[in-house]
């Protein structure tokens, strides 16, 4: 072998050397890339979902709110007229207008909420006492308006409904008290328990 041979052969070494190692290095440098973008998109995906599903716990506790404290505050409105300041029976029929028009639009915004916290939760518990809360302010109204019958309070009353006894929803303020207990644990249900992974 010549002078130039070696030469060359000395030369195509290191170089073959630093094109083999440049490959293995670049592949696995973009293999570490690859791995870090997929961490971060996952991380990413992981984020937007817990976002997601918080946003979709207030909108439903902020909607849940709304639709119970606007019949609340219409039967606490006709209570007062009614029984606190001793309104006329004529001026009452524009007040019970208002309240039957209210508790149509609280009733079927519950009837709503009712199917999205059974499409949304694993658990029954929060449609359960948002149930027992519609099914309380439905007793309080039709009580205001002296439509609360038997059967009415046969039908709201038990653990699947109301949570009371019918003798117990004959009892005004022990309607109000557990409503008001009931809603907030309605609320806190909504925020804790889980919700299915297909909901978002």
């Amino acid at each position: 072998m010549d002078f130039l041979e070696k030469a060359f052969l000395q030369c195509i070494g290191p170089l073959v050397s630093a094109v083999v190692g440049t490959l293995i290095i670049g592949g696995l440098l973009a293999h570490i890339t690859r791995k870090a973008q997929e961490r971060r998109a996952d991380n990413q995906l992981r984020e937007d979902r817990i976002r997601a599903e918080h946003q979709l716990r207030i909108d439903l506790i902020a909607q849940m709110t709304e639709a119970a404290g606007a019949l609340y505050m219409a039967t606490q409105h006709y209570w007062r007229k009614k029984k606190k300041d001793k309104t006329e029976p004529e001026s009452l029929v524009e007040l019970q207008q208002e309240l039957d028009r209210q508790y149509r639009a609280s009733r079927v915004m519950g009837e709503v909420l009712e199917r999205k916290l059974e499409a949304y939760f694993q658990s029954k518990n929060p449609k359960a006492l948002w149930h027992a809360a519609v099914d309380l302010l439905t007793v309080r109204y039709f009580h205001l308006i002296e439509g609360d019958t038997e059967a009415l309070l046969q039908a709201n009353a038990g653990a699947e409904h109301s949570g009371l006894t019918v003798a117990q929803l004959r009892d005004q303020g022990l309607i109000l008290a557990t409503y008001r207990d009931t809603l907030p644990k309605a609320a806190q249900a909504v925020l804790t328990e889980a919700i299915r992974p297909f909901a978002n």
